[in-house]
C-alpha cells in the first residue's frame, strides 16, 4: 500500500511503481486522485475507511515529521519516521 502527497496522475505512479516492481494489487491512495492530503491528515482516515481496518493495523513510514509522522498519530496510525 502506498500514500503520498503527489501532483502527478495515478497513471503515471502507476507506471513507476510497476516498473519498480510493484503490481497492480498494491494499493495507491494519492492526493490528486482523491482529493485527501497527508499534509492536512484527511487521507489517513480515507484509507483506514476504505481499507476497512483499524488505524493502528497500519504503519505509516514517511520522511517529512509532520505529514507523516504528527498527523498519522493524530488519526490513530502507528508512524515511523525515515
Amino acid at each position: 500500500m502506498f500514500i503520498s502527497d503527489m501532483y502527478l496522475p495515478l497513471s503515471v505512479i502507476n507506471k513507476i511503481l510497476q516498473s519498480s516492481g510493484y503490481d497492480e494489487s498494491d494499493k495507491v491512495f494519492l492526493s490528486s486522485a482523491i482529493g485527501k492530503t497527508k499534509f492536512t491528515g484527511d487521507i489517513y482516515s480515507y484509507v483506514v475507511e476504505q481499507l476497512g481496518c483499524n488505524p493502528e493495523d497500519i504503519l505509516h513510514i514517511g520522511d517529512n515529521y509532520h505529514s507523516d509522522v504528527l498527523n498519522a498519530k493524530a488519526k490513530g496510525l502507528l508512524s515511523y519516521f525515515y
